[in-house]
């Protein structure tokens, strides 16, 4: 539920569909968060959300205007970091990514950095550090199968160019 200033901000709306996905691992739940808040200078516009949403289960946010909603979507699907607390959607986490790929149809490197839910764009760099062309990549994740992992990343980059 949303920390809520009275019991009608939020609520909790039947079930449904199953993990459209397939990328949470079994048992947990599809969204999951912790404390989470965001606070822009002194206003704060989500204070300490803890709240966790079964796989399957059709959860919907009602309340007025100012209640945290549309905070609290930009903050699951990475548009906003938090200002504290934790969020995982399908049961995990992509804690920091950072590399610098040599993909095919590129002639200089591109470099991708992300930490938590905040991933940059990639950047394609000037020219190679070293005589090294090889593409080099680093996760740290938490709860992410290495398959889920590397399926997840050949979508995003495209098969044919790593």
């Amino acid at each position: 539920m949303l920390p809520a200033r009275s019991a009608e901000r939020a609520a909790v709306a039947g079930h449904g569909a199953s993990d459209p996905g397939g990328c949470a691992p079994p048992g947990s739940p599809a969204i999951h968060t912790i404390e989470l808040s965001k606070r822009y200078r002194s206003t704060v516009a989500l204070a300490g959300l803890s709240m966790t949403v079964a796989r399957g289960e059709v959860f919907g946010f009602l309340g007025p205007n100012g209640a945290g909603k549309t905070t609290t979507l930009r903050m699951l699907t990475t548009l906003l970091r938090p200002t504290s607390g934790t969020a995982m959607v399908a049961g995990a986490d992509l804690l920091r990514v950072k590399g610098i790929l040599n993909l095919i149809g590129e002639d200089a490197p591109v470099a991708v950095h992300g930490v938590h839910h905040v991933f940059h764009p990639p950047v394609q760099l000037d020219a190679w550090p070293d005589a090294d062309r090889r593409s080099r990549i680093v996760f740290i994740t938490r709860d992410i199968a290495p398959a889920d992992l590397h399926a997840s990343f050949v979508e995003h980059v495209g098969a044919a160019r790593i």
